[in-house]
């Protein structure tokens, strides 16, 4: 099966109080009193985006037959690794197979690679970044026969044109 078939969630147990917030900033703008109310979540010192990707996986995971999945995928704007391959991480931590793709979406260069990667795999093209340094900032492509060369030239324009803005 393809797509969204469960979902998990992690809060980092740590907890900010609004009021604190408040009483270190109200000397810039003495307004924001009417801010210091409640908490909110607050990573500890040790906590990343890929910590918080693996316990909401964990979570998302539990008593499910890990053998079966065949892809991950990372989104962040706080990736701490940009030319590492994070989702890979949070696939070992997780004891997933090995050989499944893995994929990091944030602001890198590896955005715009895997976009590419979506892309082409919408298309019906089997297409791979590498998970280990320095390849894991290339896309593989194989193809056989000139026939699948063929659908490469056909789909790689639909591809990029996918990824351009309209």
């Amino acid at each position: 099966m393809v797509g969204i078939t469960g979902f998990g969630a992690y809060i980092p147990r740590r907890r900010l109080q609004r009021a604190a917030v408040v009483e270190a900033n109200k000397w810039a703008n003495p307004g924001v009193a009417s801010l210091a109310r409640g908490e909110r979540s607050m990573a500890n010192w040790d906590e990343d985006s890929v910590t918080l990707a693996v316990e909401a996986a964990r979570d998302c995971l539990a008593g499910a037959d890990r053998s079966t999945i065949g892809h991950i995928s990372l989104a962040s704007t706080t990736l701490p690794f940009t030319d590492r391959q994070n989702a890979g991480i949070v696939a070992t931590a997780l004891s997933l197979p090995a050989g499944i793709g893995a994929l990091d979406v944030g602001g890198s260069q590896r955005a715009g690679t895997s976009a590419l990667i979506g892309a082409l795999e919408a298309e019906g093209v089997f297409a791979r970044m590498p998970g280990v340094a320095p390849l894991d900032r290339c896309i593989r492509i194989s193809c056989g026969p000139v026939t699948e060369l063929d659908v490469l030239e056909d789909a790689l324009p639909r591809a990029l044109d996918r990824l351009s803005p309209a």
